[in-house]
């Protein structure tokens, strides 16, 4: 993908669509990340990089889990004030969220994170719509995440590494009238994130609003990348199903669905550094996403 912000550099948008129309939404997916001059850092736990969460919703009872190799995450819903369960967060709001809750304790140094305006400028600015149906929707991915359990599960050389908790203590609602309002991320999950926060570029957020599986897809790349012991590691299919797979989903037609989406995670990564190979993904040892933009130079 490095190439393709190279041409765009080289040429500009215009020219490269011409010669590459059956790729002009990923083209202008990398052309609007370089254009942004947005340099600010988001943040989230490392965990959160090597797995996912439903992109589509589940059954409101329904546990999830996934696991990548030694870890493992599982979400347990938990019933409201009448006894019913809401379900598990799922969909591109639910992670805005998050991430929204993870950078905004990193960058004040502190678990408790301010909602109201500051949480809805912050949605707004990735680009996702915070008003009319979207405002119920925003509501409805709030009280899942204020009732979820959290399991992360760490095998290692020493043991299993555990630790369980809600991800945050008060009341998520952003309907509440209090015109001042915070919450505070546990202090288990808090704690956690402080040890192992993985940096990631706001402006690519930005660039992969309503894209859950680029994204994820991203956030895996951005951690992945740069902690490869040698200078290249292959990853094969299987493995990469079980990662980002969904219940059910036939090989061949979830090989389909990441490739297309890995173009617009790398659209937003110029740094990244991978090929795809017949039996599985190779990775090659690379930078984490920079803040710096790329400089524009239209030669003819």
């Amino acid at each position: 993908m490095g190439d393709l912000h190279r041409q765009i550099e080289l040429f500009g948008r215009a020219a490269v669509v011409r010669d590459q129309p059956e790729r002009r939404s990923v083209i202008d997916v990398a052309a609007n990340f370089m254009a942004d001059e947005t340099i600010d850092r988001g943040f989230t736990h490392s965990l959160f990089c090597l797995t996912v969460l439903p992109r589509k919703q589940r059954a409101d009872d329904e546990v999830w889990s996934r696991e990548n190799g030694r870890i493992r995450l599982t979400i347990q819903p938990l019933a409201d004030e009448n006894g019913t369960k809401l379900g598990v967060p799922y969909g591109s709001t639910a992670r805005y969220m998050m991430l929204y809750l993870q950078t905004e304790a990193i960058r004040l140094g502190s678990p408790e994170v301010r909602l109201g305006k500051s949480m809805h400028g912050w949605l707004a600015a990735m680009g996702l719509s915070t008003g009319g149906k979207s405002y119920n929707w925003v509501a409805a991915q709030a009280a899942r995440i204020e009732r979820s359990v959290v399991t992360f599960t760490h095998t290692g050389e020493d043991g299993v590494a555990r630790w369980q908790d809600t991800i945050i203590r008060g009341s998520f609602d952003p309907r509440s009238r209090e015109t001042e309002r915070v919450v505070r991320l546990s202090e288990s999950f808090y704690d956690a994130l402080l040890r192992h926060p993985v940096p990631v570029q706001e402006g690519a957020l930005r660039h992969l609003r309503n894209r859950c599986l680029a994204l994820d897809i991203y956030l895996w790349l951005a951690y992945r990348l740069h902690v490869i012991p040698d200078d290249s590691l292959l990853l094969r299919w299987p493995a990469i199903q079980a990662q980002f797979g969904m219940p059910g989903q036939k090989s061949f037609h979830f090989k389909a669905d990441f490739l297309k989406e890995l173009e617009y995670a790398c659209a937003v990564y110029p740094e990244a550094r991978l090929e795809v190979e017949p039996t599985g993904l190779r990775l090659f040892k690379s930078p984490p996403p920079s803040p710096a933009r790329p400089k524009l130079v239209f030669v003819k």
